[in-house]
């Protein structure tokens, strides 16, 4: 098989790229480990500093509690025959109502994890 003239050419061209490539490699490692100093400076550890001391504070010290003394409990009360009515229900505040409502929907939505979790019932 004969080499036709092009041929050469793109060998010869491309042969000469991958040498110049490799001798400008071997140039830049060169310069670069020039640059370089031999060995790095050796940086002095810093000692380390004394702590200032420590300025203590007396705390008061807390009255003694006096003991507890019981009550003398009552008897309990005779049960009484006629039954009470059950006290009015309190206005609801904000507050109670906000926690009333997370409360519901945090069971709502626990609802609905256990239904995905657990499926359809079986008799349905």
């Amino acid at each position: 098989m004969k080499l036709a003239g092009g041929d050469f050419t793109v060998w010869l061209i491309i042969a000469i790229i991958i040498a110049v490539s490799k001798l400008w490699n071997r140039f830049a490692t060169s310069q670069s480990e020039d640059e370089q100093p031999a060995t790095p400076p050796v940086m002095p550890r810093p000692r380390p500093q004394p702590l200032p001391a420590r300025r203590v504070v007396a705390r008061s010290v807390p009255p003694p509690v006096p003991p507890v003394v019981a009550k003398p409990v009552a008897p309990p009360a005779a049960p009484k025959t006629a039954e009470k009515a059950p006290p009015a229900p309190q206005p609801a505040r904000a507050a109670s109502r906000w926690a009333e409502a997370l409360r519901d929907r945090q069971n709502l939505r626990n609802i609905i994890i256990s239904a995905e979790i657990i499926g359809p019932p079986r008799g349905a």
